[in-house]
């Protein structure tokens, strides 16, 4: 994607999901003392194209979806849940705040930023950090021993 723009990642994100994706589901400790669920879509050669992930935790819930190109990011959707009271002190988990916010990429550098339908203006210092950000969260979610910079 030389020049990318929102509805070119949006595209490219459609295409992916058409894509038969062998997934591989885990469940994972080291990422939440709650838990997590991490799943991987690879394409036919074995590259990760799509992660899903559901962190757990004592007082809300984060979930990524992304969508990868060439082992970077081309587009992320977080949805960050928080409740009212600990998990721990309540048995009734009531959600009161509920924020998602969708990340579109091209060639790795981040191209617009929402908080809900509202685009959010960010320094290039700020694009650097989210940047950086999704590409630890990437690596964390494949795991260690997972090969890097695959095109797919």
């Amino acid at each position: 994607m030389a020049r990318a723009d929102v509805a070119s990642v949006r595209r490219e994100v459609a295409r992916i999901d058409a894509l038969k994706l062998s997934t591989k589901s885990s469940d994972r400790t080291d990422l939440s003392t709650k838990g997590a669920q991490v799943l991987i879509g690879r394409a036919s050669k074995g590259t990760p194209r799509k992660i899903v992930a559901h962190i757990y935790g004592e007082t809300g819930r984060h979930d990524d979806t992304m969508y990868l190109q060439g082992g970077k990011p081309l587009f992320v959707f977080s949805v960050e849940d928080r409740y009212a009271r600990p998990i721990g002190v309540s048995s009734h988990v009531k959600v009161v705040s509920h924020i998602e916010t969708p990340l579109y990429f091209g060639n790795a550098r981040l191209i617009q930023e929402r908080i809900g339908k509202k685009v959010v203006l960010l320094t290039p210092f700020q694009k650097s950090k989210v940047e950086q950000e999704t590409l630890k969260s990437i690596q964390s979610y494949l795991g260690k021993d997972e090969p890097r910079g695959h095109t797919g």
